[in-house]
């Protein structure tokens, strides 16, 4: 890398992630913690995990800046100005964000608060999970949750730039009226559930949780490959409703 791109890459990036920072994570790490019970925060004493944002960011952007010059050299080891796409990114700042959650609460307390919140009066065990999948994602999963919204963000961030440009590269039926459609959607849209089937977001949350307490190694390429295909859907939703196409969300009784 000679030094005049050296340097050019050392703005870009700060530039880049002072963007994604301010722009994107702080906004979401806020929202959910915003959405978090005020009883279940209170009794196991959910907080920032860090109390000087400034030093959260400097962690943050460590591993981040680290994390991703790995990425590059793994999977663009014979480019001179390797740019990983937007899906490896959100990746990126999902296992970023695992490392150093935003969020601290007392465990133990937790899983002793939900036991008696979710305990059945009429029998000795605990109701489904999955009932209250809701209350899990949102409290319990919360880290879970904010890291995976700012990797679907970022891919939403990238739809939205790629169609407001017009980029050569980008499908003609996405240069008219595509940015305007999504940036009314106001993010990325998710699949639709069927009946007696779990949600795909929170699917998603549960498993990087699972994952996460049982040691498992962050699999980035296969995550960016559901990034990937979120993206995919989320065009060819537009492209079926430019075209007349009747999609599942629009019809709820095939969901």
């Amino acid at each position: 890398m000679d030094r005049e791109y050296d340097e050019r890459y050392s703005v870009e990036f700060e530039r880049c992630f002072a963007y994604f920072w301010t722009r994107l994570v702080l906004p979401t790490v806020k929202l959910v913690f915003d959405e978090i019970d005020p009883d279940f925060k209170d009794k196991v004493g959910f907080t920032y995990a860090y109390k000087n944002l400034d030093l959260y960011k400097r962690d943050v952007m460590a591993f981040y800046r680290e994390k991703r010059e790995w990425l590059k050299e793994l999977y663009l080891p014979h480019e001179s100005h390797p740019r990983l796409d937007q899906h490896k990114l959100g990746a990126l700042w999902c296992r970023t964000l695992l490392a150093y959650k935003p969020f601290y609460f007392d465990y133990e307390k937790a899983l002793q608060y939900v036991s008696s919140k979710f305990k059945r009066p009429d029998v000795d065990d605990f109701s489904d999970p999955e009932d209250n999948s809701e209350w899990f994602i949102k409290n319990l999963y919360a880290n879970y949750r904010a890291a995976y919204l700012v990797s679907t963000g970022i891919v939403y961030v990238y739809l939205l730039f790629d169609c407001k440009e017009k980029k050569e590269d980008l499908a003609d039926y996405l240069k008219e009226g595509g940015f305007e459609f999504f940036q009314e959607k106001g993010g990325l849209i998710v699949y639709p559930t069927r009946r007696g089937h779990s949600d795909f977001t929170n699917s998603c949350i549960i498993a990087l949780e699972k994952n996460d307490i049982n040691g498992r190694k962050f699999d980035y390429l296969t995550y960016a490959i559901m990034l990937y295909q979120l993206e995919y859907y989320n065009k060819m939703h537009y492209f079926m409703l430019k075209n007349g196409v009747q999609t599942s969300s629009q019809n709820p009784s095939n969901i």
